[in-house]
């Protein structure tokens, strides 16, 4: 009796090892297989170059977002610069309706904007020494020295007249000269702007100030007639929309 009781015992345990052996087993064969593919060379090459890829994405989109800013504050510079001369010819024309300066002006003879353009100048990247030049010259404006930057950038224009810098000293000429309050004078630079350098990147801002100008030496229809030809020839510019803007505020 007592011997079939043992025999039964060891029968029973060993049945219920059997499983566990077999589970065990079949763990390490998975532990092991797991071990062998995470030690293939061309996972880990694959897993390298994952990391490499995706730290060049960071890098390029941490360039993208530098020139996102970048271009944010341009556009800003230029708002700002735009609002600036507008304050200073509102200023400009109500110190010369207290004057006898327009009544004057108006009897001599106005550049006016000619039917034929004038040969456009062939321009060619700014050289250093130009750069330098330019950049002595626009300081006097922020320093509101207008007297003495309407002499550089008049130098600067007769001196580098194939300057790509060129249109914008004559444009800030004529900015200068407004600010001393010589409208004739401006309007020329201007309008040097738009005959010599149709294309450059300051022509429909130069247009725009000649009609300003115009408007300030009380000629409305060579004014209407410059805002007019701003939107025309410069649609879709900001000195268009401003064009627009002011050929409704005139009757």
């Amino acid at each position: 009796m007592n011997k079939k009781i043992v025999v039964s015992t060891l029968v029973l345990t060993l049945s219920m090892s059997l499983p566990l052996l077999a589970q065990q087993q079949t763990l390490e064969e998975r532990i092991n297989r797991l071990e062998r593919i995470t030690d293939n060379p061309v996972l880990i090459q694959l897993s390298r170059k994952l990391g490499q890829q995706q730290s060049e994405i960071q890098e390029l989109q941490n360039k993208i977002d530098h020139l996102e800013r970048k271009l944010s504050q341009l556009s800003t510079k230029e708002d700002k610069r735009y609002k600036e001369s507008d304050d200073r010819l509102s200023r400009l024309e109500s110190l010369s309706r207290s004057g006898s300066l327009i009544a004057k002006e108006t009897l001599l003879n106005k550049p006016e904007i000619k039917a034929e353009k004038a040969k456009e100048i062939e321009v060619l990247p700014a050289t250093e020494t130009e750069k330098l030049a330019y950049q002595a010259a626009f300081s006097l404006i922020k320093e509101k020295d207008f007297k003495g930057a309407l002499t550089s950038f008049k130098n600067f224009r007769k001196t580098y007249p194939s300057s790509s810098l060129a249109s914008n000293a004559s444009y800030w000429a004529g900015e200068a000269s407004l600010s001393l309050g010589n409208s004739q004078q401006a309007l020329k630079h201007f309008l040097d702007v738009v005959n010599s350098y149709p294309s450059s990147n300051k022509a429909a801002d130069a247009l725009l100030r000649a009609g300003d100008t115009y408007k300030r030496l009380e000629d409305k229809e060579q004014a209407k007639a410059t805002f007019k030809k701003v939107i025309k020839s410069y649609p879709n510019s900001r000195a268009a929309k401003k064009s627009a803007s002011r050929l409704k505020g005139m009757p």
